[in-house]
């Protein structure tokens, strides 16, 4: 099994995350699970293939507290 956590802060994160993911995907057998919030889940159900998205469970949850950003540069 594997089990990958990737924050709703942007979709950086989750389009690095997927990436390494359907490499996996390629390479082993893996029993993949996503924990990830809502926004970000429909994110990745529509950005990756069929036949890794039926792959992978998803399990929606909001997973950090977030951070105020007056801009790109600071915060809060």
């Amino acid at each position: 099994k594997l089990c990958s956590y990737v924050t709703g802060h942007g979709y950086g994160h989750a389009t690095r995350s997927l990436k390494i993911l359907e490499a996996l995907f390629g390479q082993q057998d893996f029993d993949i699970h996503v924990v990830t919030t809502a926004k970000t889940n429909q994110f990745i159900q529509s950005t990756l293939h069929t036949d890794v998205l039926e792959n992978i469970t998803t399990h929606e949850r909001e997973l950090d507290s977030g951070k105020l950003e007056i801009s790109a540069l600071q915060s809060v």
